[in-house]
């Protein structure tokens, strides 16, 4: 009697048991996709009602492919996770639809000359991303070379159209030849950090290679910005040495202000704040009702030069 007991006891220890492994997206795709998907990461969700509802959000790849990437959304304790066989199967091909698309543009864009780019494909958008420097040279040829390809693509589902220049340095070292969808799903800043400026159009019967060329923008965001904080900053100290006082302090990081020239989106206006003496904390909240101004400027970031330096009492 106590051996059915004990039996029946393990039984339904194990049912409870196999019931929590079920209770995961990992045992519900192994159990409804043998071997096919991998998961690779849960993806940031900062909404506090997802955690009330124990929603997940999740990056998932094929096994045989892991490029082939898709989000999924599932709930813990909800019968099947909160997800069906069709909609993996539907995610799964359309991830594998735009994998097959970046691989094909990228085979078309490498053939057309236009070397050391990764290339993403997000259902009707297209990102290219040269890695080297951005020079007016640079940005004419790639777009002159990306036109002679869409005009032979010209039923192509993509027509939204991004250029995204990256650090040189970042060569082959996150991504390869294409950038599949976790990528830009990244908890982090690298795709920011490391773009230096981009272009974004749209494909139509009026659009031509001289107009998208004006169209650059110059990343405040990035890492290349802060190098040219601080070159803007050196020439900004001197000047206030020059035409101010040497005395007064001029802050080098906290508080300083950028933004893009309304007219010319690779100029940017950097501005810091300027102070009788050194303030105990430059970063504290309100520090800037005690400047006494600010010096201010406009950095050209293909010349690389920092001019129309001024001081004014107020922002």
């Amino acid at each position: 009697m106590r051996m059915i007991l004990l039996l029946f006891v393990l039984g339904l220890w194990g049912c409870a048991t196999d019931m929590k492994k079920e209770d995961t997206l990992e045992s519900w795709l192994e159990k409804n996709f043998p071997g096919q998907f991998t998961i690779v990461q849960s993806l940031r969700d900062l909404q506090g009602r997802h955690l009330i509802e124990h929603k997940v959000n999740a990056l998932v790849a094929e096994t045989k492919d892991p490029e082939v990437q898709f989000s999924v959304a599932w709930y813990k304790g909800k019968p099947d996770v909160g997800l069906t066989i069709d909609e993996i199967r539907k995610a799964d091909e359309d991830a594998a639809r735009d994998i097959k698309s970046a691989r094909d543009w990228y085979a078309k864009l490498t053939t057309a000359g236009i070397e050391r780019i990764s290339v993403g494909v997000v259902d009707e958008g297209l990102y290219v991303l040269p890695y080297s420097e951005p020079t007016p040279e640079m940005r004419k040829e790639i777009i002159t070379k990306l036109f002679s390809v869409l005009k032979q693509e010209s039923g192509s589902t993509q027509t939204q159209i991004w250029i995204e220049c990256m650090e040189d340095s970042t060569y082959r070292k996150e991504i390869k030849e294409v950038a599949p969808f976790g990528y830009w799903h990244r908890v982090d800043s690298y795709h920011d950090d490391h773009k230096i400026m981009s272009v974004e159009f749209e494909i139509s019967e009026d659009v031509n290679p001289d107009e998208v060329g004006k169209l650059w923008a110059f990343n405040t965001k990035s890492l290349r910005s802060l190098e040219f904080i601080k070159q803007a900053y050196a020439e900004a100290r001197q000047w206030t040495d020059e035409h101010v006082a040497k005395s007064n302090y001029l802050e080098a990081e906290q508080m300083v202000r950028y933004e893009l020239d309304e007219n010319d989106p690779l100029a940017v206006h950097y501005t810091f704040p300027l102070y009788a003496s050194k303030p105990e904390d430059p970063g504290a909240y309100g520090v800037e009702d005690s400047a006494i101004g600010f010096i201010t400027g406009v950095f050209n970031t293909d010349e690389k030069k920092f001019t129309k330096i001024k001081k004014v009492k107020e922002l």
